[in-house]
C-alpha cells in the first residue's frame, strides 16, 4: 500500500476514495489505505501481505467528462499563474457540462457548481485588497477547480 494522504484537503481524500472506487477496491482494502495499515504498524502488528496491483488496465470516460477535463487542464496553469481566463476554458467546460452526460447527470451537476464558484472567486481575487486574500481566494478557486477535475476523471467511480 501506498502512504496516504497526498496533497490537501479535501482534494486528497476525494481523489483517493474515487480513485479506490475506480480501482475495484473493497471496503476493507478501502480502510487499509486510508490509515488501517498505519494503525497496524503503529501498534506493531505486521503488516498485511501485499497485494496485486488493482484496476483496469485500461480506463475510458464518456466524452463530455474528457473534455471538462481537457479544459480544466488548460485552466489550472493560468489559475496558477493568477492570469485572467481570458482564451474563456473554464466557461467551455460549463458548457460542456448542458451536454450529454450519459447516465452521470449528478457528476455534471455537481461539476458545474464547482465551477461556477470556481469562476467567481477566479473573476473576484484581482481585486482582493491584500496579497493573503489574493492567496487565499486564488487557492480557494483552485481547490474547486481541482474537485471538479477530479470528478470529471473518476466518473465511473
Amino acid at each position: 500500500a501506498s502512504d496516504y494522504p497526498y496533497g490537501t484537503q479535501p482534494s486528497s481524500l476525494f481523489a483517493s476514495l474515487r480513485t479506490a472506487r475506480m480501482a475495484g477496491l473493497d471496503d476493507a482494502q478501502l480502510h487499509a489505505m486510508l490509515g488501517g495499515s498505519a494503525r497496524r504498524i503503529a501498534a506493531g502488528e505486521e503488516a498485511l501481505p501485499l497485494s496485486p496491483p488493482r484496476g483496469p488496465q485500461d480506463v475510458s470516460h464518456p466524452l463530455t467528462f474528457a473534455r471538462i477535463h481537457q479544459y480544466l487542464s488548460m485552466a489550472t496553469p493560468l489559475l496558477w499563474t493568477r492570469q485572467a481566463d481570458t482564451i474563456g476554458v473554464l466557461g467551455l467546460a460549463l458548457n460542456a457540462c448542458d451536454e450529454r452526460a450519459n447516465g452521470h447527470r449528478e457528476d455534471t451537476e455537481r461539476i458545474r457548481e464547482l465551477l461556477g464558484v470556481a469562476r467567481d472567486l477566479w473573476r473576484v481575487f484581482p481585486e482582493a485588497e491584500d496579497e493573503d486574500e489574493r492567496t487565499r481566494t486564488a487557492r480557494l478557486a483552485f481547490r474547486l477547480l481541482h474537485l471538479a477535475n477530479i470528478t470529471a476523471v473518476t466518473s465511473a467511480a
